[in-house]
């Protein structure tokens, strides 16, 4: 798996809603169905839709992957638009630990994703090309 860097991650969190209706974050402006064909092994290209939802299938399962408290604040602070401020109140920590959290569920889910970091089978393994 490959294709998914800190930014894109990071885009794919803060407009996690769009995916399940099949938008893909291509600026901070809007919108775009796709980013283009994007051809699969066997040589057919996916559509808006499926590949949104293949996205979200992704980051869903890499965020099960994370240790609870990396779940939490980036749940919290990445798609509820939770302040670090009410993530460090809950948790009883500094804001400055909260966004050390939260950088390091971001850069976990990538090593997730690209497969540096092993976390059990993801679904659909082996569906995209590099």
């Amino acid at each position: 798996m490959s294709g998914y860097s800190i930014s894109l991650i990071r885009k794919l969190l803060t407009n996690y809603a769009a995916l399940e209706v099949g938008q893909l974050p291509v600026s901070d402006s809007g919108y775009a169905e796709y980013w283009g064909p994007k051809m699969t092994k066997r040589g057919s290209s996916l559509s808006p839709f499926e590949m949104a939802a293949l996205m979200k299938v992704d980051i869903d399962w890499a965020i099960q992957q994370l240790p609870p408290e990396q779940k939490f604040v980036l749940l919290a602070v990445d798609i509820d638009d939770r302040s670090p401020g009410d993530c460090a109140y809950w948790l009883g920590k500094s804001i400055t630990q909260v966004m050390g959290i939260e950088k390091k569920a971001v850069y976990r889910i990538v090593g997730i994703l690209s497969g540096k970091i092993w976390g059990g089978t993801r679904p659909g393994a082996g569906r995209k090309s590099s």
